[in-house]
């Protein structure tokens, strides 16, 4: 009840915020999560002396963390570590060493790594997957393995694939390589 009378007490001192219709209309219709990012950057907004310059960047952030939320979610969503160890049938430990070696997608949410399902087959890992990972340079974050698994790679000849649709289509093996040369470029490219 204690928490319930502060939450009240907190949502109060914020209403004036949304005194205009246009604001209230707005939040009314925002998923849960995202009301509650809008609550949180309006609490920074009105209780931190941190310069206006400040504000808007951590606010861009939030918003760009979002929406990278989004995206995964409409690439599948996200599985935890048991999950994937049932899938792949390892141990958690075993996929722990998967991540640490970049064989495996993984990023932190909530202080608990969680895996992007796109990467995974109800059987294990999607054809080539290994492959197109160790490719990489080992430098390369979660967010730029998943920006190349989602780009187009440019086709000479016909229509551009992801190299999700590469893995997930019976491709021909001159569409693999060239998935193949592309996260190697990619690594190179920042590693450099």
């Amino acid at each position: 009840m204690l928490l319930q009378k502060r939450f009240d007490s907190m949502l109060s001192a914020l209403m004036p915020e949304f005194a205009e219709k246009a604001k209230a209309s707005d939040a009314l219709v925002l998923p849960d999560s995202e009301l509650f990012q809008l609550l949180y950057s309006t609490v920074l907004e009105n209780s931190a002396r941190t310069p206006e310059r400040e504000l808007r960047k951590l606010k861009r952030r939030a918003e760009n963390l979002s929406a990278f939320y989004k995206h995964i979610e409409q690439l599948g969503g996200v599985i935890k570590v048991g999950d994937v160890a049932d899938i792949l049938g390892i141990s958690r430990q075993a996929v722990n060493l998967r991540v640490k070696g970049n064989k495996l997608i993984a990023f932190k949410k909530n202080s608990d790594h969680v895996f992007p399902l796109f990467q995974f087959t109800e059987g294990g890992l999607l054809p080539h997957f290994e492959e197109v990972m160790k490719a990489m340079h080992s430098d390369i974050g979660p967010v730029a393995r998943i920006s190349f698994m989602t780009t187009p790679l440019a086709h000479p000849r016909g229509k551009s694939k992801t190299p999700l649709e590469i893995m997930r289509e019976d491709s021909s093996s001159e569409d693999i390589s060239a998935m193949l040369r592309a996260a190697q470029q990619l690594g190179e490219q920042i590693a450099a």
